[in-house]
């Protein structure tokens, strides 16, 4: 359970929680903390508001802005209640993360991504589903994406996987760069369209790290991407919303090519906060909360919550029949009767 504190005034030592991990809570561009009269509660104001936070039924607190300051005192008594604490802004790529050891007990998420990583069948599932994703929102480039995506899933191996995103994705690229009107680039020319997709994909990197080391994965042990010396596991993540990047660029590169990568970036941003279908849940949420269901969607199948990964793909189109069971919620969506 996730609870983004904006504009809201509540008092958390009031509030029954059946998580027995605690609850997440997110507060934005903090002014203050202050200790309650009350045992064991801080007062914090942020920008839009405050709330009463209980450290005893928290698991995680995310500070999102560079603004405010943190007391000693509440962190050696987050310390004392094994609070993680994440400190976050959209100047920073990597949060600056403090937090505890594991207790015996508690759901390990951490360990199970490793002991699925290093299991060649459960890793290839997940990598599978990746790939699977990624080709399937090749769609607006290629018409083929759907029997593309389909045989991804036939792979009996990373190395016949990442073969078959390789072929797939040359031909996208092709694509994606005539329809531009640079027919004959690649993606690893210097020029101002690529600058403009990394300088996406850089924002979206941010955020997605962002939610990996919020729910306490590694963001270096990936299932797709094979080092871990970078960020492997941010990457594998992105695969499944990199059209957002694509379709970005395409966007700004026809309307005005003066300042590319700030016009991609800004038309990013706009289309973050868009509401999408997310057809398998039948719901429609904004996409940057359907970026945080990815690395939900992630942590639920290694916790063995849901017995079968389900990335919550956005779509333009609604789905029929009755929505896949899974074991979490993307936060702020809103269910869809039909």
């Amino acid at each position: 359970m996730t609870i983004k504190v904006a504009k809201l005034q509540t008092d958390l030592s009031e509030i029954e929680f059946n998580d027995s991990e605690g609850v997440s809570v997110w507060i934005p561009y903090l002014q203050s903390l202050i200790k309650s009269d009350k045992a064991r509660i801080w007062q914090a104001e942020f920008q839009g508001g405050s709330i009463r936070l209980d450290l005893r039924k928290i698991h995680t607190l995310m500070l999102y802005g560079a603004s405010g300051s943190i007391p000693i005192e509440f962190l050696l008594e987050a310390a004392k209640h094994d609070v993680t604490i994440l400190i976050h802004s959209s100047r920073t790529r990597k949060p600056m993360v403090l937090t505890q050891h594991h207790r015996a007990g508690k759901r390990d998420a951490l360990s199970a991504q490793i002991i699925y990583r290093a299991n060649e069948r459960k890793r290839l599932v997940i990598a599978k589903a990746l790939v699977h994703a990624r080709i399937l929102q090749m769609s607006w480039q290629l018409g083929s994406a759907q029997e593309l995506a389909g045989q991804a899933l036939r792979k009996k191996s990373l190395i016949e996987l990442r073969a078959h995103e390789a072929v797939v994705t040359k031909r996208y690229w092709q694509r994606f760069y005539e329809e531009a009107g640079c027919a004959g680039m690649t993606r690893r020319e210097d020029s101002d369209i690529n600058q403009a997709l990394n300088a996406c994909g850089s924002f979206l990197v941010g955020k997605i790290m962002r939610w990996v080391v919020f729910h306490r994965l590694s963001p270096t042990h990936g299932f797709l991407h094979e080092p871990v010396s970078y960020e492997a596991l941010v990457y594998d993540l992105l695969e499944p919303v990199r059209h957002w990047v694509e379709c970005a660029v395409m966007e700004a590169s026809k309307s005005d090519t003066s300042n590319l990568i700030a016009h991609s970036l800004a038309v990013l941003k706009k289309m973050l906060g868009e509401w999408v279908e997310v057809p398998s849940l039948q719901v429609e949420a904004k996409r940057k909360q359907v970026l945080h269901g990815h690395v939900l969607a992630l942590r639920s199948y290694l916790l063995n919550e849901t017995r079968k990964l389900n990335l919550p793909i956005d779509s333009t189109e609604r789905a029929s029949g009755r929505p896949v069971k899974v074991a979490y919620q993307i936060p702020g969506a809103v269910k869809r009767y039909r």
